[in-house]
């Protein structure tokens, strides 16, 4: 009885012993390992919005040392010490044959992780291709979708369809990121007699410029939720 008492706590502190020795092997060291963890979530969110799969964030505060990304079978799991959903401003404007023709300001979602501690410009203009950039102000490392545009011709008609990323969020220990489905916003219409030069301008820049007698503009979110 006493040998078989001995054997169960010696068990007892080698199992003891090798669980603190793992946790301390795993322990995300500070400095240049913050950074490295922080850019391995953003990149796991933004392979999430570019596969459409969902990815499981579990919400831990603590600091950059709490930020680290978890490869389970079939579920990546992001584990963060915060996350944001931010709203940017996109100015569009159609002209039609130097005349401007409609104007609006449209409102796009972007997620916000802490700091990296470097700065990553924004290096992406807008396209006809689905893009996700990670770029960081030196206050917070963001993951965006950059606005993108598709453009079809029916006749002298100019259909210019506008694809933004819209998030909701909902602060709970354990989230997912989920794609839910494209949900048309707006559609606008300007005819004219006759044919002209249509120019679509996406904050200032030129990225249409097509001949018609007609362009249609079509609004469209990506609408996903974290939660």
């Amino acid at each position: 009885m006493e040998e078989a008492l001995r054997r169960a706590l010696a068990l007892a502190v080698m199992t003891s012993a090798a669980l603190l020795l793992l946790s301390l092997a795993l322990r995300p060291r500070p400095g240049s390992g913050g950074e490295v963890s922080v850019l391995a979530a953003a990149a796991a969110i933004r392979d999430c919005l570019l596969s459409f799969k969902p990815l499981v964030v579990l919400l831990k505060p603590g600091g950059l040392g709490s930020l680290r990304v978890v490869v389970a079978p079939g579920q990546p799991t992001v584990v963060v010490p915060s996350i944001e959903v931010m709203q940017r401003a996109l100015r569009v404007m159609v002209v039609f044959s130097g005349e401007r023709a409609l104007s609006r300001t449209l409102e796009y979602s972007v997620i916000a992780l802490p700091s990296s501690g470097l700065v990553i410009p924004r290096d992406a203009n807008f396209s006809s291709a689905r893009t996700v950039v990670i770029h960081g102000d030196g206050s917070r490392l963001y993951v965006e979708l950059v606005p993108y545009y598709n453009c079809t011709r029916r006749g002298w008609e100019l259909l210019v369809e506008l694809f933004l990323f819209r998030c909701s969020l909902e602060l709970k220990e354990r989230m997912t990121v989920r794609f839910l489905g494209c949900v048309e916003a707006a559609r606008y219409l300007r005819c004219y007699e006759g044919v002209g030069a249509v120019e679509v301008y996406l904050n200032g820049r030129l990225v249409v410029r097509e001949y018609a007698k007609a362009v249609v503009l079509r609004v469209v979110y990506e609408v996903w939720e974290i939660g």
